[in-house]
């Protein structure tokens, strides 16, 4: 019981100094509520606002998305977003890189259920395209289009004993079922 007492009696003195967020995340009022990840439109809006010294050029192919050479890694991120798979290269060439980064871009499709009670949509994701782009020394020096693979070519290489085809379509599926279902 007096050690009760004793941390209510603290808390006065700990909120002080820390401020009453330390409070609730310590004594359970769970984390603050955290924001929506920006949009890729919005991470490259928010990039080219806060780069205005970046070459003209650079800053229209992030907001479009795209790359041009010599983009800088942390430009590569700000128009593609995070990539799935980073790797050390060697031997290393300057026409191939001293690192490759991989990036997917999933394709979204919808389902649609009809049932007594209504219809339901939910989103489902039909293929993925895969792309590598080679940097030396931080800076892009190509891009490979590794192609698409449509869902049921990942769930054929599952089933003949592909896991790693079985992973990515367990992940794939568990990142469409938990986005919205695509506007009609």
């Amino acid at each position: 019981m007096r050690k009760t007492h004793l941390l209510l009696a603290l808390i006065p003195i700990v909120a002080a100094p820390t401020g009453c967020a330390w409070i609730s995340k310590t004594l359970g009022g769970g984390r603050a509520a955290s924001s929506a990840p920006p949009t890729p439109e919005q991470r490259r809006q928010r990039y080219v606002d806060a780069h205005p010294e970046a070459d003209a050029a650079v800053r229209e192919a992030i907001l479009a998305g795209k790359l041009t050479d010599g983009m800088q890694g942390e430009q590569v991120r700000a128009s593609l977003g995070r990539p799935i798979s980073r790797e050390t290269v060697t031997p290393s060439t300057p026409e191939h890189g001293d690192s490759q980064w991989i990036f997917e871009e999933v394709a979204y499709g919808t389902q649609t259920s009809f049932e007594r009670g209504g219809s339901q949509t939910t989103r489902t994701f039909s293929g993925v395209r895969d792309t590598r782009v080679r940097l030396w020394n931080d800076a892009v020096v190509g891009v490979d289009d590794l192609g698409y693979v449509s869902r049921g070519e990942l769930v054929a290489s599952c089933q003949s004993g592909g896991t790693k085809s079985c992973d990515r379509v367990h992940q794939l599926d568990q990142r469409a079922a938990s986005g919205p279902p695509a506007e009609s």
